[in-house]
């Protein structure tokens, strides 16, 4: 829908494992925090698409967020993004 629209996006992926994430969900309050049952489902069925407007993260990767749209290669009020420093290639292993 957003390419249709004109839209630039990308989607990032923060590599732990479900178990990290469960204890990161731990530390949420109320309604923020989803269950170890929810984050199981989720690592269950997540599929990766590696094409060009996915990235891969681990924690420290990224600074901020413009060094995360310049690697995704979006682009900020209309001009072109300049070339970020590549990340290396990652296989995301999930569970």
């Amino acid at each position: 829908m957003a390419t249709r629209r004109g839209f630039d996006f990308g989607i990032v992926f923060l590599k732990i494992d479900p178990e990290e994430a469960i204890q990161r969900d731990a530390r949420r309050e109320g309604d923020a925090e989803q269950g170890p049952d929810t984050i199981q489902r989720i690592f269950e069925s997540l599929e990766v698409d590696t094409d060009g407007k996915t990235l891969i993260l681990e924690d420290g990767d990224v600074n901020d967020v413009e060094e995360l749209l310049r690697r995704l290669k979006i682009r900020i009020d209309g001009k072109k993004v300049p070339e970020a420093p590549k990340i290396p290639e990652r296989e995301l292993e999930i569970g």
